[in-house]
């Protein structure tokens, strides 16, 4: 039996007596892959929570900010193809630990720069470590776990709180100590996160067993592909919209949301961190949904409200913003353990990594291009423009829902 769209069912009742023998680290692979996803996020965001800092220590302007981040960008999508691999043949607790101690490294070698493009390019291997985490810790969980919808959903508040604390942090850090402490005290915690983990391993084999226990071989499924290839199109749309979103979205509230006393650093930093804290409870409705209603039909009713309320909340300044953004970011996020719940229903146990590398290598691969886009456009129209925007760009999103809906029913009347 299989759901819409060629994806096959995964589910299956245990009792408690059998959770022990057939998920033993499940305790660990929620606690480590929470851990790691908010990690990942808050070195993901350190630069947009001292984006004004940088700009006036390196007289830069939005565009020249875009150029400067890109590379990070750019590694920490296209790097989540090899990683989705690695993990699927080698070891994703291998590939976790390179993920914290790797990204730890360079944010440190991030601290120590001392000209744009010493700075860039710290940015760049920071990135491409943390493309590590998203192909090994979403495999785990998709691998590891009884409730995978529900766990999906913690996970993402976990990554959600990573993005929340980022720039507020980032920002009193580099308000108070300098730009530099921003990028130091997460590399401290990525270093202690890693070491952790060295005492308590995470053992999950990435692929079936028939029942003489011989490794076998999955394959996906032609109807599944169809589904697979829209849904790829859709989130490549989506993670443009996020990376514009992350990268300015701390400036954007530190203009237009004042508070007399709080420098624009702080308040921006502060506002994006209650926006995306909020955010983060549509992930946990999204992937406690997921586990009780088909994902898929979920997902075609949330992304086609996307462009409209972000339109709505840009139209507004102070409070309102705040509010408007928050409703956004709610249901933005509810999409996330959706798609990661769709794609392991879709997908053999020994490519589930690479499903999720592929995901996150087009989407936050192609993304990178928004951060320099996003600053050409906020250069020449102003930055509420950058937010106009994306609201059009995600009417694609919506158009590839519908395209998926149709291919959808055409496999169910085959």
């Amino acid at each position: 039996m299989s759901e819409p769209g060629g994806i096959p069912e995964e589910a299956k009742v245990i009792s408690g007596a059998e959770l022990s023998e057939e998920y033993p680290y499940e305790r660990r692979v929620i606690f480590f892959t929470g851990l790691g996803h908010a990690m990942m996020h808050v070195l993901e965001l350190v630069y947009a929570g001292i984006l004004p800092l940088l700009m006036v220590r390196f007289e830069l302007s939005l565009a020249e900010v875009g150029v400067l981040v890109f590379p990070s960008l750019v590694f920490l999508g296209l790097g989540s193809f090899p990683a989705g691999l690695l993990s699927d043949r080698w070891d994703s607790y291998k590939i976790f630990l390179l993920f914290f101690f790797g990204s730890g490294a360079g944010a440190v070698l991030a601290a120590l720069s001392s000209s744009v493009w010493q700075l860039a390019t710290a940015l760049g291997v920071m990135g491409l470590f943390l493309s590590l985490y998203h192909p090994a810790g979403l495999g785990l969980i998709s691998m590891g776990v009884r409730r995978k919808g529900l766990v999906m959903g913690i996970h993402g508040i976990f990554g959600s709180l990573g993005l929340a604390i980022s720039p507020i942090l980032a920002g009193l850090l580099g308000e108070n100590f300098g730009w530099q402490a921003a990028f130091l005290l997460p590399a401290a915690l990525a270093f202690l996160s890693g070491a952790v983990l060295l005492f308590f391993p995470i053992r999950i084999a990435h692929h079936e067993v028939d029942a003489k226990g011989n490794k076998v071989k999955g394959k996906i499924e032609p109807t599944a592909r169809r589904t697979l290839l829209w849904l790829y199109s859709i989130m490549i749309v989506l993670g443009f919209v996020y990376r514009g979103l992350m990268t300015y979205l701390p400036t954007y509230f530190g203009e237009n949301v004042q508070m007399g006393w709080l420098s624009a650093v702080v308040a921006g930093g502060l506002f994006a961190s209650i926006t995306l804290t909020i955010g983060g409870l549509g992930q946990v409705w999204g992937g406690h949904l997921s586990d009780r209603i088909d994902p898929f039909r979920l997902y075609s009713r949330v992304v086609p409200a996307f462009a409209p309320l972000l339109l709505f909340a840009v139209l507004f300044s102070g409070y309102p913003l705040v509010i408007g953004m928050c409703v956004f970011f709610f249901f933005f996020f509810s999409s996330q353990p959706l798609e990661n719940q769709m794609l392991a229903q879709a997908t053999p146990p020994d490519y589930r990594s690479t499903s999720y590398g592929v995901k996150f290598g087009l989407n936050m691969g192609i993304g990178a291009l928004a951060a320099p886009f996003c600053g050409w456009i906020g250069d020449h129209f102003g930055m509420a423009w950058i937010f106009y925007t994306l609201a059009l760009i995600l009417l694609a999103s919506a158009v590839g829902v519908f395209r998926l809906k149709a291919v959808v029913r055409n496999q169910a009347s085959s």
